[in-house]
């Protein structure tokens, strides 16, 4: 659902409440206008809103709240994404909240010592020798005996048909 221009003025209220936010009123109106352009939906504005009210100590600016946004949307306007370098919301912190979820993270480095080096002997570790299909025994084709079918004409097709009982030993039954 898109958002309202109230929903716009409360969010740049709200995060005016963080330390060192634009008091001048054109430079909070440009914020505003960089947030309509830039923010899909309401839900993503309550989200952005919150997150910036709720874990950032200091106005980031413009470009770092893209980026902050980005981490989670995509961007209306289609602006590239400039990265977000503000704490806890950067690739890293992305990356070690994933693998933290996932059970896996258990030092400083994002796999670990020992887990770098099962992967290093793991990699140098020779693959063990395919073992090479068994030859088959030849054995003898076995041949169709010829067809020796007695054929004739039909006259209103013009092609020719097998009799039924030729006693062609190809076609015995058919």
């Amino acid at each position: 659902m898109k958002f309202t221009e109230r929903d716009l003025e409360l969010a740049v209220a709200r995060m005016a409440m963080i330390r060192f936010f634009p008091t001048e009123p054109i430079v909070r109106s440009e914020i505003q206008n960089e947030l309509r352009r830039m923010v899909p939906n309401v839900e993503a504005l309550q989200w952005l809103t919150n997150q910036v009210v709720t874990r950032v100590r200091d106005w980031p600016g413009i470009v770092e709240i893209r980026g902050l946004l980005e981490t989670r949307y995509t961007a209306a306007d289609g602006a590239p994404d400039p990265g977000c370098t503000i704490p806890g919301f950067t690739a890293e912190d992305g990356e070690r909240e994933y693998l933290a979820r996932m059970g896996d993270y258990k030092s400083p480095s994002l796999l670990g010592a020992e887990r770098l080096r099962e992967l290093a002997e793991a990699a140098n570790r020779q693959p063990k020798e395919v073992a090479k299909p068994k030859p088959r025994p030849a054995t003898e084709t076995m041949r169709l005996p010829q067809c020796t079918c007695k054929m004739e004409m039909n006259p209103e097709t013009g092609l020719y048909e097998r009799l039924a009982d030729s006693g062609c030993p190809r076609h015995m039954g058919l």
